[in-house]
């Protein structure tokens, strides 16, 4: 036993000297395929640059692959795995460490085993990969960080692929880890890099990935792939996004983030980012140490905790800038903020390891989700329909009219998208609730086609969309659920015609609350022609909004109105629809002072085209209409009947009242009308927006007549005109040279640009008879709703932006003596939302409010197009501010200045200080345009009717005369100072040009313009 003590004892002492020595890894691996040292215990130090679990989930055996800065001779590898066990070793990328262990074989791969493994410290830069191509030496580069470019990658399995050179070599690739791996989701597509540690792993030379920074991976088209690779954690899902706020998006933006995994999940490391590559200015941002998402619960990642909490009222989990000390702050990793863009933008999650665990795109960006969700509305968020269903598809997303963060609805049933041989029928599909049973699953299901819709949107693109209900005989005999569905072909015209016996296999969707057949790879076959379509249903609307259980179930089914008469109550439009009350409803017709106003009763009727209109009835106000049937479709949050042939279609159309014609001013009055001339443009393109209107010579020239005879006859010549959506003073010149024929007088034009995209502006028309112009100037503000305004004449701080892209006109004038302030307004359309915009206008009430405030005691009349109805937040903000709108004084049935899908509502004011409320003698709305077709626009036979789309709010005030020297009047403003006077028929006008003031008083005909 001693002899055999001491004939160990030298190897024992010479193995001791090599583990205290510290060794070039190139003097451990040798030139030759087996090191030199094998079997002694040796002392290396490097750094690492990559991890892999080589063994299989249920016995992981994990190797740290350490490579130093090189031994200069490149017969050596300077790179190796060091096997440390069953345990993930406390180490990371850029770590530098000491290994000391035992230098082995294992099946031709030499390692280090048994090592003790040191941090010697942290975020060490890796060296640089080494560029290998077919004719590289392998066994020399061992264990090192190479790069493989220009490669052709296909999948071989669930956490490896191939990669193959020029020469068609393959090189298997390996993930880090069984949690860790890639998808190719095309073969033989080209991959611009490959890069990776080499290893040799059963008699091959391997490449093992570390991360989503190691494959830059190029389509075999032209569009740019992400470089992220993907993570195996897949129960962590992007639920909501909330990106488009009332006020400063890049202090109210919050993402959601829902745990749908069975355990706790740690996702300290996990990195949240807008950007679709790691190069670039985007941030990336991670989460701090001991950060965790609890088992079905969600977690909120908020731009601001301040801003989040003061709109929701409880605090975020994290915030991307530190505003409050009790939520903790995410943490940089590159470039800068997390800022997504109303536009379009994508929220991408990564695991530690940069694997993408989930991402979202919308509006115009595609990156991840193509087609991509369509943008929310101002105030909405972007939510996943079900807090656990996942398919990688847009259909997963939905606005939320009222942002929900923490709220998780699930679907047991919910599932990734798949296939069923099954055929169902339609009332399975639609279920008996208002989202479908199999919504982001294939289906397959027969029926007959009952109708088609063809939709052209604003940038001229036509879409298609087939109606198809179960066969006569073939339903599931459910009143609960809806026996049709619709089936979107997107620009694909359809063979299919009515009558058609068609089986369909496609994704079931929900498009904003309409359950429908994807356009994604839906198959539609057409079996026979000729059929027999299942007999309508009937619908009997009642004046009530919860419409949804009533008609939820006849969802795309074919319906009629009954066989009685429909009264009109909104006339036919240029999109080919209108609206229609029955005669059994119960109302005469449907007001809507304020949003909460029921209008359940009203039905619109659209054609089954809006492209070609020429067989659809032109119908107005109380003209009767039977024999109204079609397919019940959903959309713009109302149920309308698409109809599909009018050979049943009676109309009896009520005979054309007298034009109404505005009361005479007497001695001592002036009248003041608002009037929105709706899209006054002539053909040259001043914006270069697809928006801007370009009319035609002759449709200006039949525009021009109308306004004029509707400023002249009906209106008869008022005293100050308030014009609303006029896009140059030019057109207000003809407008006045077209009124000369009706008029004793001439009208001054008063107009001032503003940074309106489309280029519509407000503007005052003005009698130079008796109106003397002293001021006129647009009053800008700012605000921290994110408007995506472009006006430099705002003067906006950082972190505001325009209130107004039209700016209120402020004109101070002089009226037969009296000094009047009238003030010009056009504000905030609901494009995007009514709940959505509504802050907009309610800010801008606020600031005109103040405004008008200043003036108190003076003789102010707020005029124009406020776009919300009379009861609604911004007017009653006006109110506050000690305005009445004398609109109001007319009674409940002439109440209305627009009517909206059959609703009629006063969105037009006539607002008074108190002042002038007892001096008010006349008070009335000239209803000759929103009750009337629009094809009445282009008929001079019918003058009176159709010049615009809002009717005339006419007012008549009483004032005493003051009769005043005209250069005592002009004395009020430095003209020296402030412009230059123009003449014209003994009266004088200014044009102000200093302090950025700009506007234009000029005779009818003048072409003078600043």
């Amino acid at each position: 036993m001693k002899r055999i003590i001491l004939f160990l004892l030298p190897i024992l002492l010479f193995s001791t000297v090599y583990a205290q020595q510290t060794f070039p890894i190139g003097t451990v691996q040798g030139s030759g395929v087996a090191s030199p040292i094998e079997g002694q215990r040796v002392t290396i130090e490097g750094i690492v640059t990559g991890l892999f679990d080589g063994g299989q989930a249920d016995n992981p055996n994990w190797l740290v692959f350490v490579q130093d800065a090189g031994d200069g001779d490149d017969a050596t590898s300077d790179g190796i795995p060091v096997y440390v066990g069953k345990e993930r070793p406390a180490v990371e990328i850029g770590d530098r460490v000491s290994a000391t262990g035992e230098i082995t074989e294992f099946f031709e791969l030499t390692e280090m085993t048994r090592a003790d493994v040191r941090v010697l410290a942290s975020s060490a830069t890796l060296p640089d990969p080494i560029i290998i191509d077919a004719t590289s030496n392998l066994e020399t580069l061992e264990g090192m960080r190479v790069e493989l470019r220009e490669v052709i990658a296909n999948q071989t399995g669930s956490c490896q692929f191939t990669i193959s050179h020029d020469d068609g070599t393959p090189l298997t690739v390996l993930m880090q880890s069984n949690d860790f791996c890639v998808e190719i989701t095309e073969t033989n597509v080209l991959q611009a890099s490959v890069t990776g540690v080499l290893t040799f792993h059963f008699g091959k030379f391997k490449l093992v990935l570390q991360n989503g920074r190691d494959a830059v991976i190029a389509s075999s088209g032209t569009t740019q792939t992400p470089t992220f690779l993907k993570s195996a954690i897949h129960c962590l899902l992007i639920t909501e996004i909330y990106y488009d706020g009332f006020g400063r998006d890049t202090e109210e933006e919050w993402i959601e983030l829902t745990n749908n995994c069975a355990e706790t999940v740690a996702i300290a490391q996990f990195k949240l980012s807008d950007a679709e590559e790691f190069a670039g200015t985007e941030g990336i941002f991670r989460f701090p140490d001991g950060a965790i998402i609890e088992s079905g619960r969600s977690v909120i990642v908020a731009q601001q905790a301040v801003g989040f909490e003061r709109a929701f009222g409880f605090l975020p989990n994290f915030e991307l800038d530190d505003s409050d000390p009790a939520v903790p702050n995410l943490l940089q990793v590159q470039g800068g903020p997390i800022e997504l863009a109303n536009g379009g933008d994508s929220v991408i999650l990564l695991d530690e390891r940069d694997g993408l665990i989930d991402a979202v795109s919308y509006g115009d960006n595609t990156t991840f989700l193509n087609p991509a969700p369509l943008n929310v509305g101002e105030g909405q968020s972007l939510g996943r329909r079900f807090g656990n269903c996942d398919t990688d598809l847009s259909a997963d997303f939905a606005p939320e009219q009222q942002p929900s963060p923490g709220i998780i609805v699930r679907n047991e049933s919910c599932g990734v998208q798949t296939s069923t041989n099954e055929q169902l029928t339609i009332g399975a599909i639609q279920g008996s609730g208002d989202v479908s049973p199999f919504v982001n699953q294939r289906v397959t299901f027969e029926g007959v086609v009952t109708g088609w819709h063809e939709d052209r949107n604003t940038s001229g693109i036509t879409f298609y969309t087939l109606y198809v209900q179960d066969m006569i005989g073939r339903e599931d005999g459910d009143p609960a659920t809806s026996d049709g569905i619709a089936v979107f072909l997107a620009v694909e015209k359809p063979n299919a015609q009515v009558g058609d016996h068609v089986r369909v296999n496609g994704l079931v969707t929900e498009f904003f609350g309409l359950t429908e057949i994807d356009d994604d790879a839906v198959r539609v076959e057409i079996l026979s022609s000729g059929n027999v379509l299942p007999t309508p249903l009937e619908i009997a609307p009642t004046n009530d909004d919860d419409l949804a259980s009533l008609f939820e179930p006849m969802e795309a089914m074919r319906v009629h109105l009954g066989f009685g008469a429909a009264r009109v109550v909104g006339a036919t439009f240029d999109g080919c629809g209108f609206s229609v009350i029955r005669e059994d409803a119960g109302v005469e017709r449907v007001y809507r002072r304020h949003a909460s106003d029921p209008i359940g009763a009203v039905v619109p009727i659209l054609n089954r085209s809006d492209v070609d209109c020429d067989d659809f009835p032109n119908v107005k106000l109380n003209d009767v209409v039977s024999g109204l049937s079609g397919v019940l479709t959903y959309n713009f949050d109302q149920f309308k009947i698409l109809t599909q042939d009018f050979s049943d279609v009676i109309v009896d159309a009520a005979p054309f009242p007298a034009p109404p014609v505005a009361p005479a001013i007497g001695e001592g009055q002036f009248s003041v009308l608002s009037f929105n001339v709706e899209n006054l443009f002539d053909g040259i393109d001043d914006t270069g927006n697809d928006a801007e209107p370009k009319l035609d010579e002759r449709e200006l020239g039949l525009k021009l007549a109308k306004l004029a005879y509707a400023l002249g006859v009906t209106a008869g010549c008022p005293t100050v005109v308030a014009v609303q959506e006029v896009e140059k003073a030019t057109l207000l010149e003809d407008l006045a040279n077209g009124v000369a024929q009706y008029c004793e007088m001439d009208y001054a034009v008063v107009h001032e640009e503003s940074a309106d995209a489309r280029g519509i502006d407000v503007a005052f028309l003005v009698d130079s008879s008796r109106v003397i112009v002293l001021s006129a100037d647009l009053k800008r503000a700012c605000t921290h709703i994110d408007t995506n305004i472009d006006d430099p004449l705002a003067n906006c701080a950082d972190g505001q932006e325009p209130l107004f892209s039209r700016p209120p006109l402020f004109m101070r004038a002089r009226v037969d003596g009296q000094v009047f302030t009238f003030v010009n307004n056009h504000f905030k359309s609901k494009r995007g939302g009514e709940f959505e915009t509504e802050a907009r206008r309610v800010e801008q009430a606020a600031f005109l409010g103040t405004l008008v405030q200043t003036n108190t005691g003076e003789r102010v009349i707020v005029i124009g197009d406020f776009n919300d109805y009379e009861d609604a937040e911004p007017l009653r903000t006006l109110a506050q501010a000690g305005l009445e709108n004398v609109l109001q004084r007319v009674s409940d049935q002439e109440r209305y200045s627009f009517v909206f899908s059959g609703v009629a509502q006063l969105i037009d004011g006539i607002f008074v200080s108190e002042i002038l409320q007892d001096e008010v003698a006349t008070v009335t709305i000239l209803h000759t345009n929103a009750d009337y077709p629009d094809s009445l626009g282009h008929d001079l036979e019918m003058m009176a009717f159709k010049a615009t789309d809002h009717d005339l709010p006419f007012v008549i005030f009483d004032v005493e005369e003051q009769f005043e020297w005209i250069d005592e009047a002009i004395d009020d403003v430095p003209a020296e100072e402030n412009g230059r006077l123009i003449l014209w028929g003994g009266i004088a006008g200014m044009v102000l040009v200093g302090a950025g003031v700009g506007f234009f008083v000029g005779r009818r005909g003048s072409k003078t313009s600043d």
